[in-house]
Formats: structure tokens, sequence, C-alpha cells
């Protein structure tokens, strides 16, 4: 499904300060937003919102690497790239699948944006509690998406089955 991706980034840019936009080729947005972590901490990061966006969830990657930013696949943020993994794809892709049925392109752009602004800080605000708290390893408290895309399919099914999500 395509839809145009400025759908997605002008509402993160209303949410969210965006230090610099740039469109390529294709219409592809590049934006670098300043996202919240803890009381008075900011991270810039790096959104590519691509022109299937209902179906390929938006590339988030940390602009820098503060002390308190931890990577590897336990961290869900790649050590090269920075790339953070705020949604499980699959997650993702079912339910904008769901949601075009009832929101138009713009309310679909909302959520977008407001998703991949949640989500992305809650996993940075996890990080600084943990840099704040001396943790060395991931809360098991604290529920993520599985690494591995068997394992986190695995986990969508049943969360369906248990109708937790839908």
């Amino acid at each position: 499904m395509q839809l145009d991706p400025r759908l997605v980034a002008e509402p993160l840019k209303r949410l969210r300060q965006d230090i610099s936009h740039r469109d390529t080729v294709g219409f592809v947005p590049h934006l670098t937003l300043c996202l919240k972590v803890g009381d008075i901490k900011t991270l810039p990061v790096h959104v590519t919102v691509w022109n299937n966006w209902p179906e390929r969830i938006p590339k988030v990657a940390a602009a820098a690497r503060p002390d308190w930013l931890r990577t590897g696949d336990d961290w869900h943020i790649s050590r090269r790239e920075l790339q953070i993994c705020c949604e499980f794809k699959e997650m993702w892709k079912q339910h904008f699948a769901k949601l075009r049925e009832y929101l138009s392109e713009e309310q679909l752009g909302q959520c977008a944006a407001e998703w991949i602004v949640n989500s992305t800080e809650y996993l940075l605000q996890v990080h600084w509690s943990c840099h704040l708290h001396g943790r060395k390893n991931w809360p098991e408290m604290v529920d993520f998406w599985a690494h591995k895309e068997e394992d986190a399919t695995k986990q969508l099914k049943r969360l369906q089955k248990l109708k937790l999500v839908s």
C-alpha cells in the first residue's frame, strides 16, 4: 500500500522539534527529531519514513551515542548504525492494515507519528533508567518484543490469542 510518507513526517515534526528536514528523491522524508529522555535530557534521532510506511515501519536511529545508551540485541539498538528497534514490524503492519478500514490517511499518519515517538521515547527511557540505577542487563520486568523474528511472531500470536492485541 503506497501512501505519501509526508502523512507521517508532518505530524512527527509537530510532535517533536524537527532539527533538520530534507526530502530525498522519491519524497522519502528524513527527519532529525529531538526526543525526550528523562526529565531534562533529549536525544536527537534520525527518522526515515518509507513510501509504504503502513507496511514498513519507519527507520529510527540515534544521531549520537551518549554513555547511557546501550547497544546490542538485548537493548534493542544496533551496534553499528544505532538503529532503534521500537516496534515489531509485523505488529506495525497488521495494526495499520486494520486501522486503514476506519481512519483517514491523515489520521493514519498522525497515529503512526505518535506511535513512533511514544515507542522510541519509552525505549530510550528504559535505557536512561537503567543507566541511573547501574543496571547492566535489560530489566526482566520490562516487556518488549523478542529478538528473533520467529520468536516475536510467536509472541504476537500468543498475545492475539489472549486478545491482548488485535
